[in-house]
């Protein structure tokens, strides 16, 4: 495809896979979606039934409805059928459960009648002893049936096992999709609309929790678009020449702002711009900010005041720096003698 002509660059941008719309999510903020321990310590938090969260045995239940799917336990779905009137003093939940080798268990699940061992794997490869697991949990809980003890690999995207996993051809452990459990954790949630009132503090973490685990999945899948696209050599070479486009374009917005910073005073280019589309500097004034703004779509000159864009003028991306800079500072002085008066 030759990029040259514009009608098939259009088309292939429009074939581009994009990132889906995300809910700004707190924890995301923090990247706690790629730490596997902060992860699973949340996860525990909600495997726990008698904790503040008030949600009893959701995630649980959701979990052994994911298990069953993907195995042919009769045990677990007798347990499902009864879960909800399991005493919930009798779940308890350890995190990097220690073994006799010296070996951890990321999640292990206890009860008066079942076992969960999860292997948690977000970023890693699964190279664990996971027969080690299973005899750690069938010494220390004797009395529970070995049929009893639910082995999971818990996994965004599923695992190929290497190592020590591989030679211990372990079939017990049951992968189950991180997607597929959040799935049925949310459809179970819509059953239990009055646990949380929408002030109580617990919904809005769940909700946040949820809403970093959707983010990730809507970013892999756009990164797994892309990798089966590029498997097509030419798609491949368009795309990279596509990105090297983009960054003369915004290489060229970074010049044309430089070009403007140096014929003004005291105005910065903002850090928070760069790497973008866009180029922004800002010259403050007390409470009120100026800002300088180009995009592709031209300039604009910005009158801030506090968090709040009071008033703004639009210029053709083609204007003349020095025409750009005679309507900074005729704009400036406007809006500075207007604040005076007042």
């Amino acid at each position: 495809m030759a990029l040259q002509h514009v009608s098939e660059l259009e088309l292939f941008i429009n074939n581009l896979p994009i990132l889906q719309e995300r809910d700004w999510s707190y924890l995301e903020t923090l990247r706690v979606s790629e730490r596997e321990v902060i992860m699973a310590r949340l996860l525990g938090y909600y495997f726990k039934p008698s904790e503040q969260h008030g949600l009893g045995v959701l995630f649980i239940k959701s979990l052994l409805q994911c298990y069953q799917s993907v195995s042919s336990s009769a045990e677990s779905g007798f347990i499902l059928q009864n879960i909800d009137e399991l005493e919930l003093n009798s779940i308890d939940v350890t995190l990097e459960e220690p073994t006799a080798q010296d070996n951890r268990i990321d999640i292990l699940i206890k009860s008066n009648h079942f076992v969960v061992i999860i292997e948690f794997k977000i970023n890693h490869i699964l190279n664990n002893p996971l027969n080690d697991y299973i005899e750690h949990a069938k010494a220390k809980f004797p009395y529970i049936p070995s049929e009893s003890i639910f082995c999971i690999v818990l996994t965004p995207k599923r695992q190929e096992p290497v190592g020590k996993a591989r030679e211990d051809k372990i079939v017990a452990f049951k992968q189950i999709m991180f997607n597929d459990f959040f799935k049925r954790v949310k459809i179970n949630k819509e059953s239990l609309k009055d646990v949380n009132n929408e002030n109580d503090p617990q919904l809005y973490f769940y909700n946040d929790f949820i809403a970093t685990i959707e983010n990730r999945r809507k970013r892999i899948d756009m990164l797994e678009k892309y990798v089966a696209l590029a498997k097509d050599p030419a798609f491949d070479k368009n795309l990279i020449k596509l990105f090297d486009t983009m960054q003369e374009v915004q290489r060229s917005l970074n010049a044309q702002m430089e070009k403007l910073k140096s014929l003004l005073i005291n105005y910065s280019i903002l850090k928070s711009s760069e790497d973008k589309m866009y180029c922004v500097m800002e010259k403050k004034y007390g409470e009120l900010k100026f800002k300088v703004r180009l995009t592709l779509g031209g300039w604009s000159l910005e009158h801030w005041k506090g968090a709040n864009k009071v008033d703004s003028l639009k210029f053709d991306f083609e204007t003349r720096i020095d025409e750009i800079k005679h309507e900074v500072l005729l704009f400036e002085q406007t809006i500075l003698n207007v604040e005076q008066a007042q």
